[in-house]
This record gives C-alpha cells, sequence and structure tokens, in this order.
C-alpha cells in the first residue's frame, strides 16, 4: 500500500483522461462491489484516513475506485455521505449502503444531512420510507419513561422520527430546534417542513426569545397541559420533552 502523498502523484498520470461523469460511473462500479468483499480493517483505516485530508471531488472519486479490496465499509460509507456534496452519488451510496447491510443509524444521519443540501423532498421521501430499517437505539428507563438516544444527530434525523412518533395520538411531547443554527447548515428548508407538518396536525408553535444559547422554535402536541415555563428555560438544550418520555438529542 503506497503513502497517501505517492498515491495522490499518480492521480494525474491514471486519470488524466477521464472525466468526471466517467470516474462518477467508476466510483459506482466501486461501491457496488462492497458486498462482495471480505472486510479489510487496516485498509478501511487507512482509507479514512486519506480522505479525510481530501478535499477535491475528483481525488475523493479516485481514492475510492483504487481503494484496497475491503476497505469500503460502513465508516467509509458514512464518510464519504458527509463528504461528497453531490445529491445522485449520496443517493447511490445510501441506496447500496443498505442494500449491502452495511448501513446504520450514522448513515441515516449523515445521508439526512447531506442530501438536505441539495434536495431535501427527495430526502424527505428517501429517509422516511427507509427510516423503520434503522434500529435507532431506544433505552426503557422504566415502564414508561423511554430514552431515545440519538448521539448528536441531526435536526433532519429528529424530525423524520417526530414524524413517525405523530402518529400516535396518545403521545405528548414538545419538539426544540435551534433556528439559527439549523439555517447555517443548509437545513432551513426542513426547518419550514417541520412547521408544515406541526401546521398540518393541528399542533402549536411558540417562537422563543434570543438569549445567550440559541433562537428557537418550540413545537408541542398539546394533549395534556404542558408547562410552558419549563420548556422555554430547557429551549437551549436541544432536547425533545415528554410527559414520561424524553427523547434526548444531544
Amino acid at each position: 500500500m503506497k503513502r497517501t502523498s505517492e498515491r495522490q502523484e499518480s492521480y494525474p498520470k491514471f486519470y488524466a483522461k477521464k472525466n468526471i461523469q466517467q470516474l462518477k460511473e467508476e466510483f459506482k462500479k466501486r461501491i457496488s462491489n462492497v458486498l462482495h468483499e471480505y472486510p479489510n480493517k487496516s485498509a478501511a483505516i487507512r482509507l479514512s484516513k486519506e480522505l479525510k485530508f481530501a478535499t477535491n471531488f475528483r481525488n475523493i472519486l479516485e481514492l475510492v475506485i483504487s481503494a484496497e479490496p475491503g476497505s469500503i465499509n460502513v465508516v467509509i460509507c458514512n464518510q464519504l455521505l458527509k463528504k461528497i456534496k453531490d445529491y445522485p452519488l449520496t443517493l447511490f451510496i445510501f441506496n447500496e449502503a443498505k442494500s449491502s447491510r452495511l448501513a446504520d443509524a450514522i448513515t441515516f444521519t449523515s445521508f439526512i444531512d447531506a442530501a438536505l443540501f441539495t434536495n431535501h423532498t427527495d430526502a424527505a421521501k428517501e429517509c422516511y420510507n427507509s427510516h423503520f430499517q434503522f434500529h435507532l437505539p431506544i433505552h426503557k428507563n422504566s415502564p414508561n419513561h423511554f430514552t431515545i438516544d440519538f448521539h448528536g444527530a441531526s435536526f433532519g434525523t429528529a424530525w423524520f422520527t417526530l414524524h413517525a412518533l405523530a402518529q400516535s395520538p396518545e403521545l405528548n411531547y414538545t419538539l426544540i430546534i435551534g433556528k439559527s443554527s439549523h439555517s447555517k447548515l443548509g437545513q432551513a428548508p426542513a426547518v419550514q417542513s417541520a412547521l408544515d407538518l406541526f401546521a398540518k396536525e393541528h399542533q402549536e408553535a411558540i417562537s422563543l426569545q434570543k438569549n445567550q444559547f440559541n433562537t428557537g422554535v418550540t413545537f408541542f402536541k398539546k394533549l395534556q397541559p404542558i408547562d410552558i415555563s419549563k420548556t422555554i428555560n430547557k429551549a437551549w438544550s436541544g432536547h425533545l420533552l415528554a410527559e414520561n418520555r424524553q427523547l434526548n438529542l444531544t
């Protein structure tokens, strides 16, 4: 295995005559072959380090095409989903990871984050259809107290899960979003989608006052009385709060 610098020097010689479209097709073939390769943890670690410092789209494609057998595992797929700003390729990686049984909850989150930058409508369709395939960790603390741990997942992941929860009329929950922070992440369309969802479900939205922590919007399903003062005090934490249930997003 050549070192990163040595491999990068060989790129122009090997790929000089290939355009981006050709590289994309070869990239897809390489990703599709993952299912037939025996996992190689050492090779995956080397590839991950090389991808970490690859900022050029062409170089990212080249690294994957020339990757060692067995090096493209779930960690690499998740890394690619975060690095590649090309929705068709992002969708392709996501679907291949699912069909190859490589995908996990982090893959799910990474795809939503990546897709929201370019095509939030398709992201909603693809991820909502895939949601139940990923067993997001649910912890039962007591007979009537549950925690769903997203490990710092994006607002997108939270929203799709919340959409599923909204179908259960007996649940009482609160959703708090950092509006300004998610706009910076290119997730403003997802925030608007959440507003539309809650309007359709005849639920209420409370705009929170700007403070040292955050500016946000709180959504809640008002089936039972909710202490709004406590909700506002908790707004900066990024938590979903519910009576008898707590869904932790941080």
